[in-house]
């Protein structure tokens, strides 16, 4: 498997082979535990949709920190300023220039923001550095915890950050001499390293779910199993989502744990041009299975009808997550889908942040196919006790989730807050919702008293 195909990324003219993937991200770990990242210690990851993203997420597993990755799209200097104060990271990784949806004229189109600015106002001190400084440290009275300011392109002459292709310590080291050998050993697999923000929060300090060694790779390995993924499939992953768990945990792990090749299908995906470029990269690339959540669907649904039927000759499958706090897609829509595709099938995984969006499936031609293996769900009477009651059909009540890729932690200002696995493997979500006589999950708005 080492020298395999893993990862394809065309506007980055990325082709990786699970070798690439591991001397890419070892030599960034490397990196961050020269320059001061310690197991617990988080960094800040504001990037577009791009392979960086994901290596930084396997060099903060193989040293135990947390990557905090938080929406780029909407990002301003006050919201940076709030990731700032509430990770307070050691490291944040950006990038000088982002696209993002901007409304002109009623339509969107794709704006190129000076991201790089946005941080020089946040952090003044950053110009306190000169030009070829050796190694450029933050020194901000305001942020006192931030060491690094890391860029993810190749601007070598901006002022107090570092490039990350100069972070990168390459080896070889002898197998017991390198550090992440040694580090390794005093790792946990429940310990958290990726953390991704909520767009729904239950509660008020539930804003960032944190996920686990554990929970990313069991997320993964339950999804490829259930898609029957070979070594040879190719599957691609919409834009973007590499701020929740399609793109950040269910992709790449599937990819890892199966040996499938995992493809980027574009940059991003909000303009029309965005839509037919990814459809044209379905039939190049020849995309086997497509992950994505239904906005992604519904523009590409509009350009669909303009190609070829054999543009979509390899297209199989579709694969649609969906919050436990949307509506779920209807049986008309699934059917649109897979005739405008021209689909064998297509899957929906329905759940919660908590559960990477896996509680639920089912499929166009097979109908309900119940709970994901080993994942559990019921909704109980009160907040507290580990014996709380199981309800009746149809009564609202407390949501519990129990599985090997549920998460029990969240971030919040206060830092770290795991909830109490009870003895039954139960995890609290604070969330409410009624669960029917069939076991359908619908979500409820949580009170607060």
């Amino acid at each position: 498997m080492y020298y395999k195909d893993f990862l394809r990324i065309e506007h980055q003219a990325v082709r990786w082979a699970f070798a690439d993937i591991r001397k890419n991200s070892e030599a960034l770990a490397h990196g961050l535990l020269q320059t001061g990242v310690r197991p617990g210690d988080r960094v800040l990851c504001i990037q577009p949709c791009n392979c960086e993203t994901f290596v930084l997420q396997l060099a903060c597993a193989k040293i135990g920190a947390l990557l905090c990755i938080v929406p780029h799209s909407q990002i301003s200097a006050d919201k940076l300023r709030f990731y700032l104060n509430e990770f307070q990271p050691r490291h944040l990784v950006a990038r000088e220039w982002i696209n993002v949806p901007e409304l002109k004229q009623g339509e969107l189109v794709e704006r190129n923001m000076h991201f790089w600015d946005t941080i020089y106002n946040v952090i003044p001190e950053l110009g306190l550095s000169y030009p070829g400084q050796k190694f450029q440290w933050v020194h901000s009275q305001e942020f006192y915890y931030l060491k690094k300011v890391i860029i993810t392109d190749h601007n070598m002459n901006l002022l107090g950050v570092t490039p990350m292709r100069k972070m990168l310590v390459w080896g070889p080291f002898s197998y017991y001499e390198q550090r992440l050998r040694r580090l390794s050993a005093l790792l946990h697999p429940d310990d958290p390293v990726l953390a991704l923000e909520d767009p729904h929060p239950a509660v008020e300090d539930k804003l960032h779910v944190t996920y686990s060694h554990r929970n990313c790779v069991n997320a993964g390995f339950l999804f490829s199993q259930l898609l029957h993924f070979k070594a040879e499939t190719r599957f691609g992953v919409m834009p973007n989502h590499h701020i929740d768990p399609v793109g950040a945990i269910v992709a790449p792990y599937a990819a890892l744990t199966s040996g499938a090749v995992l493809v980027q299908i574009h940059a991003d995906l909000f303009t029309d041009d965005h839509a037919i470029n990814a459809i044209e990269k379905l039939c190049v690339e020849e995309v086997q299975t497509l992950l994505g959540r239904k906005a992604d669907f519904d523009l590409l649904l509009k350009h669909a009808g303009n190609f070829d039927v054999d543009q979509y000759e390899h297209l199989k499958s579709v694969v649609l997550f969906e919050d436990l706090a949307e509506p779920a897609a209807s049986a008309d829509y699934l059917k649109k889908l897979a005739a405008a595709l021209s689909l064998d099938d297509v899957y929906v995984f329905r759940g919660p942040l908590e559960a990477a969006y896996m509680l639920t499936w089912r499929s166009l031609k097979k109908g309900d196919l119940g709970m994901v293996p080993h994942a559990e769900a019921k909704i109980v009477g009160d907040r507290g006790t580990g014996d709380a009651r199981v309800l009746a059909a149809g009564t609202r009540g407390n949501l519990r989730l129990k599985g090997p890729h549920v998460s029990n932690g969240y971030y919040n200002n206060a830092g770290l807050l795991t909830e109490l696995v009870d003895e039954k493997g139960f995890v609290s979500t604070s969330r409410e919702g009624v669960m029917d006589d069939k076991g359908v999950l619908t979500l409820k708005e949580t009170q607060l008293y």
